[in-house]
């Protein structure tokens, strides 16, 4: 099953954007980032201590817009698999989820 999130027009190149889905029973914050290599889906959530990751409404990368960093302790991920590449959650991954683009719609599946 697939839920419509937003269109293309939508996610900034590069940039992210927050979601509010729900998934069984209980609500849970996603989070989706559109780079020139494509766009990817990964839960709102530290592998290290559970936190959310974002700085501010949307905000999820480096300055840079090379990696998603988390807010709390300053863990580096890769956008393209969620990797943690540097901080306390080294060697550990984001949670992805599968992202499906129709056209100009942007859905992910559940």
């Amino acid at each position: 099953m697939s839920q419509r999130l937003c269109t293309l027009s939508d996610l900034p190149n590069p940039g992210c954007r927050e979601f509010q889905i729900v998934i069984g029973q209980r609500a849970v914050s996603i989070f989706v980032v559109r780079t020139d290599q494509g766009i990817f889906a990964y839960l709102n959530n530290c592998p290290h201590t559970g936190v959310t990751l974002n700085w501010q409404p949307n905000d999820f990368l480096t300055v840079g817009h090379d990696y998603i960093q988390c807010s709390t302790h300053g863990a580096l991920f890769r956008i393209e698999d969620g990797y943690c590449v540097w901080g306390p959650c080294a060697r550990q991954s984001l949670t992805a989820l599968l992202v499906e683009v129709r056209g100009d719609e942007v859905a992910i599946h559940i």
